[in-house]
């Protein structure tokens, strides 16, 4: 077990989150220190035992993570990731990075304390913005990961890098999937980051870049049935 002593993670309860603890729990990369939004997520799909052996367990709380990781957190109310009581909680730790699973739009105050690690669901600077993955199937049949710390812009923070997965057939994109490699991928970064005794940052370019929307319903359709029939040939169906 590797205790990551500069890293915390705040955690707002979510799917996202619950891939991210998990995933770090059985790569036994665990957080120096947590901060848990006190708030009920109930999961919105029911799924089976198999999915939750090969992805990640859906309804296991990420308190009852924490606990089995043994990490100490602290439990708050907060209303979203700019919510003073984050700031307080975190504004005296001696971790530089946190891990972020949600929240809104971080501002710059938050910024300004800590540097923020997210994962993406976009190749940047090429998919930025909401809903990247759906997109990515519809133009390129695939999905996209990159990690990044986040800035003031968008989805323009310094790159930590980036990874392509192949799309997998039959497993709900929004739910289980997206979270899911996200947390996949932010293992791999953290590999990278143990391995090499630290992170090594990039510059995005400023050329090339597209901001992408929340995705419309008929278009969210198409990608769903292109990732199937990608799904089947990946499977070699």
């Amino acid at each position: 077990m590797t205790t990551l002593q500069d890293v915390g993670i705040i955690v707002f309860p979510s799917p996202r989150a619950r891939a991210y603890l998990q995933a770090l729990m059985k790569a036994e990369y665990h957080p120096a220190y947590a901060v848990l939004v006190d708030r009920v997520y109930e999961p919105e799909i029911k799924v089976s035992d198999s999915i939750k052996k090969s992805f990640f367990d859906i309804e296991r709380t990420e308190k009852e993570t924490l606990r089995k990781m043994g990490v100490e957190y602290a439990s708050l109310n907060a209303k979203d990731i700019n919510d003073k009581s984050i700031y307080d909680a975190i504004k005296d730790c001696p971790q530089r990075m946190f891990i972020y699973t949600g929240g809104g739009i971080v501002g710059n105050k938050l910024l300004s304390l800590k540097k923020l690690i997210h994962i993406h669901p976009g190749i940047v600077p090429a998919y930025r913005g909401s809903t990247c993955f759906y997109y990515s199937i519809i133009k390129e049949g695939t999905i996209g990961m990159s990690a990044m710390f986040l800035s003031e812009d968008i989805d323009e923070g310094s790159v930590l890098g980036g990874r392509i997965y192949d799309v997998i057939e039959g497993v709900d994109i929004d739910y289980i999937l997206d979270p899911y490699l996200r947390s996949q991928f932010l293992v791999e970064v953290l590999t990278s980051y143990v391995d090499e005794n630290g992170f090594n940052p990039t510059m995005q370019s400023p050329n090339g870049g597209e901001t992408y929307y929340i995705i419309h319903p008929v278009l969210k359709h198409i990608a769903i049935l292109k990732a199937n029939l990608r799904g089947c040939r990946n499977n070699g169906r």
